[in-house]
């Protein structure tokens, strides 16, 4: 199966564990007709489980960060297309969060396109936060390395944490680099910290449009990102 080029419909979030009111509701409606869903803090409780399985037109990979010790819960990163992957990998940031001692993760899903030869590269991350500059800048630059051997268009978004000038100037610099563009929201109600937005989707070799931030959605402590994109 084939992603069609001209309009590949993307959803974007950091669900918080799917712990807020509300949030299957809500998970539910941003999630219909979506080509791809990018997901950050999903974790394989039995309510979120059955919620992701249930959809059985989209093939799901998970990457686990770690596992809630008591109860031996996954949590980490989700992945879903409407289509067959050709591929699937993930990298585990080299540095851990403090007390609680957990990696941050990358999930890479590889796709055919339509009117398209080469392969679409789908990169989910989870920035690692709560440390040094030098730690987070690492992880970044560990996925560049995968970037810059990939021929082909790429999506790439989730939460980077890019909470201090330091950092959302480092990945803007980087991307723009390697021909990336920033998707632009009209109506730009995305979660910050320091004024500074934390999620991002970035686009090479992609064109897009309709792009939104669901600012009346409240069931995480992030705002869910949607956009159309084309080749």
């Amino acid at each position: 199966e084939l992603l069609d080029s001209n309009q590949i419909n993307l959803l974007v979030w950091n669900i918080y564990k799917g712990a807020k009111k509300n949030f299957i509701q809500d998970f539910n409606l941003l999630s219909q007709n979506k080509d791809i869903i990018i997901i950050q803090e999903a974790v394989l409780n039995n309510k979120l489980k059955d919620m992701f399985t249930s959809n059985k037109q989209h093939e799901h990979f998970f990457a686990t960060a770690f596992m809630f010790s008591n109860e031996k819960i996954p949590a980490g990163l989700l992945t879903s297309a409407s289509v067959n992957s050709q591929s699937s990998q993930f990298l585990r940031s080299t540095y851990r969060e403090p007390i609680v001692s957990t990696p941050k993760m990358a999930l890479f899903t590889k796709y055919k396109l339509t009117n398209n030869k080469k392969l679409l590269l789908v990169i989910n991350i989870h920035g690692i936060n709560f440390v040094s500059y030098t730690a987070w800048r690492n992880q970044i630059i560990n996925i560049i390395n995968k970037i810059e051997v990939h021929n082909g268009p790429i999506i790439f978004a989730g939460d980077f944490n890019t909470w201090s000038t330091r950092r959302i100037s480092f990945l803007t610099y980087s991307l723009k680099k390697l021909n990336f563009k920033n998707v632009k929201f009209k109506n730009d109600v995305r979660t910050t910290f320091f004024n500074i937005p934390l999620d991002h989707i970035f686009l090479r070799g992609l064109n897009y449009s309709n792009a939104k931030v669901w600012g009346g959605i409240n069931s995480s402590d992030h705002k869910a990102l949607t956009v159309t994109i084309t080749n």
